[in-house]
């Protein structure tokens, strides 16, 4: 089994989860070949268009993949022609895996983005509602639910974070941005407003509050992403307010990255939570339908719960992350959406993070 693989590496970003599982399996020998390519990030950085597609073609003929796997191709200038060269090479199932969020009228798809849906045999997405509806008026043909996970390879070696110990810095942690776009801002975006205003009325000093545009109290601006395993472990609890607060099944990626480190979390509630978490198998999740009912939960989380309860949950908290949400768990699961090709059981073992 070869397969091919195009990340949305960028200069500010490389995508270290999408190599480090691939380079596992087949060194265990579950897949026979594999090629990482970051088309958007050569454009980024100057090389011609036509001279990147030039590339994923020839990296195409090289390997001659049984798979090709997208990820997120907002800015990779993908064409339904290069799709087709490709396949008069060689046949391959051709999977896209899009974890951003997307409307018909406040967030649009890139043209790339829409060419690989359409030839895609298998989209998968965040959501169940319109995140998956849009995709198919779009022309998606099989469009699949697959959730937010977190990356192993960025968690900070365990010797450097102590989940049982009790030395808060603050009450509650917040990572969170602040929707400024004067014509199409995020949907939710006053609801997160006021959940951020409420915090801060009501956790004061206790409050750290990460992310860009907010000001008043407890704001300390961005938080670079590798250093957010780490400040979630400064708090009692982590909270966030999402954006399409409405769509089913949907959580940002702020619920991954705070339980693997160990958090406690508090956040919307959405349509599908009801079959998607257990209540009594997730009591470090806290879920609300409006912001100042959020507030005041976690506020009543804080006064009846002791740090000894609180580092217990957080114990509970990475152990059920793990076994659930594994960014290179479910890259295995989409690769095995038509048929088993690799062992699950099998690729859970030979994970070297």
């Amino acid at each position: 089994m070869r397969i091919l693989v195009m990340v949305n590496d960028s200069l500010k970003k490389e995508q270290i989860a999408y190599k480090r599982p691939f380079q596992d399996l087949r060194d265990s020998g579950l897949i026979s070949e594999f090629k990482v390519l970051s088309p958007a990030l050569s454009i980024e950085v100057g090389n011609d268009i036509s001279d990147v597609r030039k590339e994923m073609l020839a990296e195409f003929k090289q390997i001659l993949p049984d798979i090709v796997l997208v990820m997120h191709p907002q800015k990779m200038a993908i064409t339904n022609r290069l799709i087709a060269e490709m396949r008069k090479l060689r046949e391959f199932k051709l999977i896209l895996w899009e974890g951003d969020p997307y409307s018909m009228f406040r967030k649009q798809p890139s043209i790339s983005q829409i060419v690989v849906a359409r030839n895609a045999d298998v989209v998968f997405t965040v959501g169940t509602g319109w995140f998956k509806r849009n995709f198919e008026l779009y022309g998606a043909r099989d469009v699949r639910w697959i959730p937010h996970c977190f990356e192993p390879d960025r968690m900070p070696p365990s010797g450097q974070i102590d989940l049982k110990t009790n030395s808060f810095k603050h009450d509650v942690s917040m990572i969170l941005n602040k929707s400024i776009h004067k014509f199409r801002p995020a949907h939710g975006w006053k609801a997160r407003r006021e959940f951020v205003q409420l915090s801060q009325a009501a956790f004061g000093d206790n409050l750290a509050l990460y992310g860009k545009g907010w000001e008043g109290q407890a704001a300390k601006g961005p938080l670079p992403f590798d250093d957010q395993y780490r400040a979630v472990t400064e708090a009692r609890i982590t909270a966030n307010w999402d954006h399409y607060p409405k769509e089913p099944n949907y959580f940002s990626d702020r619920l991954p990255i705070s339980l693997p480190g160990g958090s406690v979390h508090a956040t919307t509630f959405h349509p599908g939570y009801e079959e998607l978490f257990d209540e009594h198998s997730t009591p470090f999740l806290l879920f609300e339908k409006s912001p100042s009912a959020l507030v005041s939960r976690i506020e009543s989380f804080l006064d009846s719960t002791s740090d000894d309860e609180i580092i217990e949950l957080r114990l509970r908290a990475k152990d059920y992350e793990h076994k659930n949400f594994r960014q290179d768990d479910w890259i295995v699961k989409m690769l095995n959406f038509d048929e088993e090709i690799v062992s699950l059981a099998q690729a859970k073992e030979c994970w070297s993070k």
